[in-house]
């Protein structure tokens, strides 16, 4: 994971550290007999397991966010929710409980006393909170037939709003919209129609930011051309629910700082000052393993004051606007530390 410091002129990057030991439950079949009447636990393996235990000090395309007090990083590998000090070190998995499950894309409250995860232990992707140690794990949202992904807190941690989907095994062309539900009651409502994702709420609670697939004929996200533009920042107003367009440009023509109109992945810094996204640099290319491919994707950062732009790293991970599954953003998720100095990120 790297830790990125905003600086007037240029971006420090810092690599953090990760060494822990996993136990996995391996499946090595799934073959088995059910009573009729069986009530179906998905945190429990089916069939014959064995445990293989392992260590690693890397993740891949983790979700990562960071405590208010810069104390700890929470992030997603191999289905759990993990910690780990910013300074780096051992982690921990928070999540153990859930056994098998899926636990993944981790959000800290404002106040950092919880987390905001999306887990399939209740049967379907819905959202969760527990306490920062992984303490209290509680259901806040519940429908089988619907799923939801990319949760994050409002500034007051009073509402999670979230990407919610229609079908469940399905990409993110299923996706209805954004939803905003309630800590207290679970109480939900639309509040973005369409192929939304991504959402990113104003520190003064007025607006929401989002990805936007908004080509003609809603192509799925996945089969959208970034490169064209096809996936760009809106903005929401709660209060009203008007929604503008906040990034654009299709053609060559509009190109702008050396990359395409495209834009994807928003997060507001908490002082209000810049908006960080992420674009294709749209001639560049990455070398792995002695291949090379491309366009390469970069994050960067815009002024919300005056407007201008700039470019805040490149590379980073390519993102997958067009093979992303169902649960998977576009690229992982990343947060801003509560100084609005710096930023964390999955790299690799």
């Amino acid at each position: 994971m790297l830790r990125i410091s905003i600086g007037s002129d240029r971006a420090l990057i810092s690599r953090v550290g990760i060494v822990r030991t996993i136990l996995l439950a391996m499946v090595l079949s799934n073959t088995c007999s059910y009573a009729e009447d069986e009530v179906w636990d998905i945190t429990k393996p089916k069939g014959n397991s064995r445990i293989i235990e392992f260590t690693t000090d890397e993740v891949t395309a983790s979700s990562v966010d960071i405590t208010p007090d810069g104390q700890w990083i929470i992030f997603d590998q191999l289905a759990h929710i993990n910690r780990v000090p910013a300074t780096g070190g051992e982690s921990e998995i928070l999540t153990q409980d859930s056994g098998i499950a899926t636990n993944m894309h981790p959000r800290v409250s404002p106040d950092g006393k919880e987390i905001a995860f999306i887990s399939d232990r209740g049967g379907n992707n819905h959202i969760w909170i527990m306490g920062l140690d992984g303490s209290n794990p509680r259901q806040l949202h519940d429908d089988i037939n619907q799923c939801v992904f990319d949760p994050t807190w409002t500034p007051d941690g009073k509402s999670i709003v979230v990407r919610k989907q229609a079908v469940c095994h399905r990409g993110t062309d299923m996706t209805e919209g954004l939803w905003i539900f309630e800590v207290a009651t679970g109480k939900g409502k639309a509040i973005v129609s369409g192929n939304a994702s991504s959402p990113s709420v104003s520190p003064d609670g007025k607006y929401v930011y989002f990805t936007m697939t908004t080509c003609p004929g809603d192509p799925p996200a996945y089969l959208s051309d970034f490169l064209r533009g096809c996936q760009q920042i809106q903005r929401l107003e709660l209060a009203t629910g008007e929604i503008k367009p906040f990034t654009s440009g299709k053609t060559v023509s509009t190109w702008v700082n050396n990359s395409n109109g495209g834009a994807i992945e928003p997060r507001v810094s908490p002082d209000g000052r810049w908006l960080a996204f992420a674009r294709r640099i749209s001639d560049g290319t990455v070398k792995y393993k002695g291949h090379e491919y491309g366009p390469r994707t970069a994050l960067w950062l815009r002024n919300l004051e005056d407007g201008s732009e700039q470019l805040l790293m490149d590379p980073i991970t390519t993102d997958g606007s067009e093979q992303t599954g169902y649960a998977a953003p576009l690229i992982p998720h990343y947060s801003w530390s509560s100084d609005s100095r710096s930023m964390v990120l999955s790299e690799g």
